[in-house]
């Protein structure tokens, strides 16, 4: 009676009517991992494992939590207590007040719990084996706490009865069995739970199969039966493909959260959680918002590295409740959308009790035909862009290798460098161990790694590994030598353009030094047969230098003997005929007699050259030249000038430190000579 009104009672056989929810047996393992994962409990690990004590098989679930008082120890062991909210964005998973309930009863008959908190240590008992040998017509919970540091019982008015139903009705036999117990949990605060009189199959067998595989736990599943009559169809088993999260526990605890915040060791070995979007392959994103939908919800499609495992995984609130569900073509019965795997958080939506599937809302219609039409899109796009229909080609490889840090501290995500091979790292992974210096983030935490646990890092590799500081070195050393090299290049590319120029001019300041010589040569030939012409030059003629326009033209010819007199037969017989000091002939260039219009005169290329005149007759007629040849003269001595001017300007340029003032041209012939002398000139001839 409570204020007059008598109470409801809870029957005790509705622990067990209670436990039927869950058809599949890792769904109820799900739930007592949901507490442990949820804000209030906040735990960083949670080991798993099967122990025997007092000869029985027991399912133990330990985890360093926050733990519990004995008044919300009470309330777990009650049924539809919650008072679970959200703590910095973590948000729960249980909202009904029923997991653990429904979740250990269908383990096992009993449970009993050790929880751990700073000030006090409790017990409970949540056992059909005991109310029913006890004939309770409803529902008791025994519940004793000590004070944490003296160990002295908090005296309540159920103290000694709740003692006496746990020492008697379970293995441990006294008070001390209790108390030491509590030494499982290792830190401050914790909870365990042990849960015994596991539940058996039909032939006597363990549900749980704790011998296939030392370091899992497997759901022992019997093969399905062909029972038609048809001949040689009977007893026939029955060949269908079950993801494998189906039968093992540790493949299922691996994509049971979104994003896994919470370590798991099962039966001694560390659960490899995964981000389910980021194993995938050829990843898309996409998203849906309805009208009646105030956020928009992200979707993930990729291609899944098991062909056989695809369709959407659906979560709510980062927890898993439906996975590999079949949607869109996925639904038919050809190779259409094979390997297509989809991830949404739909928190919108309404879990059912056991949390393995969805209230079938018209939202939940909507949103399922919705994730159909997208999935066929991403499909069909990415079928097309190779043109084939099938996945058998696919990499399987996903995008991106991401990896957990044990510290508990921390427990991020941090993802490493392409080829790196995440089945050989270590079973305890730290965020120093990260190849990749930019997603250390050492400075988040200054956890140190136990010393066993760096000896065994250290004795993988026996050189040092470099520090933080070394490596950003390093990197710099690198990206400066890159510069580096790159601005070498360009100035080596630059160089090359320069002496090409360079070149060309070379080659056009050798042109021009030919034509310069040449025309030297002619002139001073022509100079020469009118020495004697008074009309021709009023200049010294004992002078061995000749100014025309300002420049001094002299000759460097040696004094030679005349040049032998060559009667030119031929047509024109009347021409002046060069002839060298040695003999050979000289390019000819033809000029009529006095009284014939003057002519061009062909350069001769040679030096030592004397001009000699041949008339008709054969007599010479050196003074007898007229206004023909003198203007004939005046042309060549601009053409001279003009050149010698190009002839500064290319030395200008070729040598910085010759400097040639534009109006003192008569400098060109000495720095021409004082070239020649030092050969800076190259392949130039003398000038």
């Amino acid at each position: 009676m409570e204020k007059g009104v008598r109470l409801s009672k809870t029957s005790p056989s509705f622990l067990h009517a209670n436990s039927t929810s869950h058809t599949w047996i890792f769904s109820a393992i799900a739930e007592l991992i949901d507490n442990a994962y949820d804000p209030d409990c906040n735990a960083s690990q949670l080991r798993i494992d099967k122990r025997i004590i007092g000869q029985k098989d027991c399912l133990i679930f330990i985890d360093n939590g926050n733990g519990m008082n004995p008044d919300k120890l009470h309330k777990m062991l009650s049924f539809g207590f919650c008072e679970k909210v959200e703590i910095k964005g973590h948000k729960p998973v249980g909202h009904y007040g029923n997991g653990f309930k429904s979740g250990s009863m269908r383990l096992g008959r009993d449970a009993i719990v050790f929880t751990k908190q700073e000030d006090t240590i409790s017990v409970g008992f949540l056992s059909q084996t005991f109310l029913e040998m006890t004939n309770a017509e409803t529902v008791l919970t025994p519940i004793v706490t000590w004070d944490s540091k003296s160990r002295q019982i908090l005296h309540a008015p159920d103290t000694q009865g709740s003692i006496d139903a746990i020492t008697m009705h379970s293995f441990f036999h006294s008070e001390k069995e209790l108390l030491d117990e509590f030494q499982a949990i290792s830190g401050q605060t914790g909870t365990e739970i042990i849960i015994f009189n596991l539940k058996t199959s039909s032939d006597g067998m363990l549900e749980l199969d704790f011998q296939s595989k030392p370091d899992d736990i497997m759901n022992l599943e019997h093969e399905q039966m062909d029972l038609n009559t048809t001949a040689n169809a009977v007893n026939r088993p029955v060949v269908e493909h079950k993801p494998e999260y189906t039968r093992s526990l540790r493949e299922y605890c691996s994509i049971l959260f979104l994003k896994p915040r919470m370590k798991i060791i099962l039966r001694g070995s560390k659960v490899k959680t995964k981000l389910i979007t980021k194993s995938l392959s050829e990843t898309e994103s996409d998203v849906y918002r309805p009208t009646w939908l105030k956020k928009t919800m992200k979707i993930i499609f990729g291609f899944s590295p098991q062909k056989q495992d695809y369709g959407i995984m659906l979560y709510h609130r980062n927890r898993l409740i439906k996975a590999y569900e079949k949607v869109g073509c996925q639904k038919q019965n050809n190779p259409l959308g094979v390997g297509v795997v989809g991830v949404a958080e739909v928190d919108f939506l309404e879990p059912i009790h056991n949390k393995q599937d969805f209230n079938k809302t018209a939202r939940y219609n909507a949103c399922i035909s919705a994730l159909g039409r997208k999935l066929d899109d991403y499909w069909n796009e990415k079928m097309s862009a190779d043109g084939n229909n099938t996945t058998v080609n696919r990499s399987q490889k996903p995008d991106w290798t991401w990896v957990q840090c044990d510290n508990p501290q921390c427990l991020k995500w941090r993802r490493l460098p392409d080829g790196v091979d995440d089945s050989n790292l270590p079973d305890k992974w730290y965020c120093y161990l990260n190849p990749d210096p930019t997603h250390k983030k050492l400075k988040k935490h200054s956890y140190q790694p136990p010393q066993h646990v760096q000896q065994a890092s250290s004795s993988q590799d026996n050189k040092p590994k470099p520090v933080i500081k070394e490596l950003e070195r390093a990197n710099r050393q690198l990206m400066e030598a890159k510069r580096r090299e790159e601005e070498q290049g360009e100035v080596f590319m630059k160089l090359m353009r320069q002496n090409k120029k360079v070149e060309k001019k070379q080659k056009k300041l050798m042109q021009e030094a030919r034509r310069v010589k040449l025309l030297t040569s002619q002139s001073e030939a022509l100079l020469a047969s009118t020495s004697d012409q008074p009309s021709v030059s009023s200049r010294n003629e004992s002078s061995d230098k000749k100014k025309t326009y300002g420049v001094n033209i002299t000759s460097k010819a040696p004094a030679r003997p005349p040049s032998k007199r060559k009667r030119h037969e031929g047509e024109h017989s009347d021409a002046i005929i060069m002839t060298s000091d040695d003999g050979d002939n000289l390019p000819v260039s033809k000029i009529p007699k006095i009284e014939r219009e003057p002519q061009d005169v062909k350069p001769c290329n040679q030096t030592g050259v004397t001009t000699t005149y041949a008339g008709s007759n054969g007599a010479q007629n050196p003074t007898e030249l007229g206004s023909g040849y003198l203007e004939e003269i005046d042309n060549l001595k601009r053409d001279l000038y003009n050149l010698r001017r190009n002839v500064a300007e290319l030395l200008n340029f070729l040598s910085p430190d010759v400097k040639i003032d534009s109006d003192n041209l008569h400098q060109v012939d000495a720095i021409v000579d004082d070239l020649n002398k030092q050969n800076r000139m190259g392949q130039v001839e003398e000038v």
